[in-house]
């Protein structure tokens, strides 16, 4: 029998034509067949980036061969750790940069990382993987020679617990669903994805809504697979899009008109809400404005340009992934990001829900080294008050500072900070901290640390008194989290809002007989943007995670600890950061959010211009226009400079 050499042979096999995508079955043997039946509740494999899968025969269990995309799927039971998706492809740039930059706008993607020809782990795939399989068959041949033998695999996390959107029941895609499902569509716009779903008078095919897949668990979660974008090929096509993004988003009224082709195609898997069509759209339409303001304040230029490097760095320097890496069209993604900030800074996309302050809803500004204490000394103590803290720059001030060093230079605010949390803390009410770093164990290990070090005048009231702070990695409405188990501590990069619900689902279990009627959140950060997200974002998450009840009794004091008396009055205690940074400059867009905390046009004209003068009298260059991408990273650099923002403390998070 002679060997399938090709991407058409492999096409050609009429099994994999009649397996429906994403299907898996565990065949309880090492064979391949194909898949008949949709089970998605196999154990899932979590990739550890810096860990090592066992490929060794004694530890694959069993193969699966799946129809999903040009190329199909192969699916590996790894004995201990679950199962594992290896795809295939000469194009896995584009799924990597959008493994990075979904999670940046609240997109849930599978994890995937790259495993190159001549590594180790891709000799051990293809022996091992191979040995599976009967020598000399049909199946051996597609595998072994035309499957593995692909210069570069994915190795990827599979999506259990999920269904493919054709496959589920009718009216099984709720008010969360349909909204995530628009910030879904946000991100095809940015990837140029037209691959997936369609809308009208942007994209002119059907799309595949079998790369939606839907949570089982019916909270609302939504996973986006196949994560391919791609770059117009000339400048006709590429002119041609961006005149279309513009008209779509040129108003609410033509966003609407748009997504009528969305929901149309959605059909009956969208359950009927009390407004009709007409509401399903609008909350299509907030879910895909949600994703633009994410690709506005987390998705710049300049961070474009930071996820491509970090792609860059984990391939080879092959012709295929050259090739790959060229088709990460940060530029054109740039031309995205300018549509964006214009047609957001009109405010015709969003509604009274998006940009007004709901009724559960204050939104505060306080100022001065001691706004922080004076606010928690006069918070009104009761038995459903929670309170949450961001870290960098909030509860220190951002030096990277010494323990015998003065407090107030440790912590920020110094000794009314202090008093402020002794006095809720001796009131037994909940303090938290919420920080904006990556969800992983280690990062929480390193906050408790700093803690228990330079910031140890507040540790006592966030960790245990005598026990050392341990930590997890957890999912919450499909969100991934990090927590103490011991201690209130998160790390949620910027998903805030779902660990806020996440902690709240902790303190107030879903139980009849206790069933609160009122809660009261506050959350203090010292960046706008944020303390917004959670004002309008807390709610959102709570009925995400299924937690409706807690969604009603629910009220949310956000407070911006605004920076600028201490960064700009006489005597700054804290350092300087340019306001082209993402987290403090103020945009256009940014008026109607800052207005939300009282701040007047004429006030934010007034503090662009004492930022500037301050940032020329300190030497800080700042880019007044797009920045280019920057080259390519050093290893070595970026991870000096991870190490340093974790152990230190010395800044927010980038």
């Amino acid at each position: 029998m002679s060997n399938p050499e090709s991407d058409e042979d492999f096409n050609s096999n009429s099994n994999l034509k009649k397996m429906p995508k994403w299907a898996v079955v565990d065949t309880g043997q090492p064979n391949v067949r194909p898949a008949r039946e949709l089970v998605t509740e196999h154990p899932r494999a979590s990739l550890d980036e810096d860990g090592e899968m066992d490929w060794s025969r004694s530890a694959l269990l069993s193969l699966d061969l799946v129809d999903a995309g040009r190329s199909g799927v192969l699916l590996v039971h790894v004995e201990g750790r679950g199962v594992v998706v290896i795809k295939a492809t000469t194009n896995p740039a584009q799924e990597l940069f959008a493994s990075l930059a979904a999670p940046e706008m609240g997109v849930s993607v599978p994890r995937c990382r790259l495993v190159s020809p001549g590594e180790p782990e891709h000799t051990a795939i293809r022996e091992h993987v191979s040995a599976l399989l009967t020598p000399n068959t049909y199946e051996h041949g597609i595998i072994s020679w035309t499957y593995l033998k692909q210069n570069l695999l994915l190795v990827m996390e599979l999506a259990a617990g999920y269904t493919v959107l054709p496959q589920v029941a009718s009216g099984a895609i709720g008010r969360s669903a349909l909204r995530r499902i628009g910030q879904v569509l946000a991100l095809d716009v940015l990837l140029h994805n037209g691959d997936r779903i369609p809308i009208g008078d942007l994209w002119n095919n059907n799309g595949n809504l079998a790369n939606v897949m839907v949570s089982n668990s019916g909270d609302g979660a939504i996973m986006a697979v196949d994560n391919v974008g791609s770059s117009p090929t000339n400048e006709q096509l590429r002119e041609g899009f961006l005149h279309r993004l513009h008209s779509l988003l040129e108003s609410r009224k033509s966003l609407l008109r748009g997504l009528e082709t969305t929901l149309g195609c959605l059909g009956s898997k969208v359950a009927a809400l009390e407004g009709g069509e007409a509401e399903q759209l609008e909350v299509l339409a907030d879910g895909m404005v949600q994703g633009l303001e994410r690709i506005h304040t987390h998705l710049t230029p300049q961070r474009l340009g930071e996820l491509r490097a970090r792609v860059e760095d984990m391939g080879s320097n092959g012709a295929v992934w050259e090739s790959s890496l060229d088709s990460v069209a940060v530029n054109f993604m740039t031309e995205v990001f300018a549509i964006v900030e214009e047609v957001l800074a009109t405010g015709d996309l969003r509604t009274s829900s998006l940009s007004s302050s709901p009724d559960n809803v204050m939104f505060q500004r306080i100022e001065g080294a001691d706004g922080c204490g004076a606010m928690l000394q006069a918070l009104p103590v009761d038995e459903q008050l929670v309170v949450f803290f961001d870290f960098d720059r909030t509860l220190t001030n951002g030096f990277a500072l010494p323990t015998e060093t003065a407090l107030e230079k440790r912590v920020r605010g110094g000794e009314a900070t202090v008093r402020g949390l002794a006095r809720l803390h001796l009131a037994q009410v909940p303090l938290f901290i919420v920080t904006a770093r990556p969800p992983r164990e280690l990062v929480v290990l390193q906050l408790a640390a700093s803690l228990r070090g330079p910031q140890k005048e507040i540790g006592r009231f966030f960790l245990p008194t005598d026990a050392e702070v341990s930590a997890e990695e957890v999912s919450f409405g499909d969100v991934p989290l990090a927590r103490a188990t011991n201690a209130r501590l998160y790390a949620s990069d910027y998903q805030k809002s779902m660990a806020i619900a996440h902690a709240l689902d902790d303190l107030f279990p879903a139980d009849e007989e206790s069933r609160i009627s009122k809660v009261t959140v506050v959350f203090v950060d010292d960046v706008y943007m944020n303390a917004h997200d959670v004002g309008t974002g807390t709610a959102v998450a709570l009925r995400d995670a299924g937690r409706t009840d807690l969604a009603d009794a629910v009220s949310v004091r956000s407070v911006w600890w605004d920076t600028f008396l201490e960064e700009t009055g006489d005597a700054p205690s804290m350092g300087l950061v340019a306001s082209d940074n993402i987290e403090k400059g103020y945009p256009a867009y940014s008026r109607s959010v800052l207005a939300d905390f009282g701040l007047t046009p004429a006030e934010v004209d007034r503090r662009i211009e004492v930022y500037a003068a301050a940032e020329r009298n300190a030497g800080i260059t700042v880019a007044r226009e797009a920045p280019k991408p920057p080259g390519k990273l050093k290893a070595a650099t970026a991870a000096q400079m991870k190490l340093a923002s974790f152990l230190f403390g010395g800044g927010k998070k980038r």
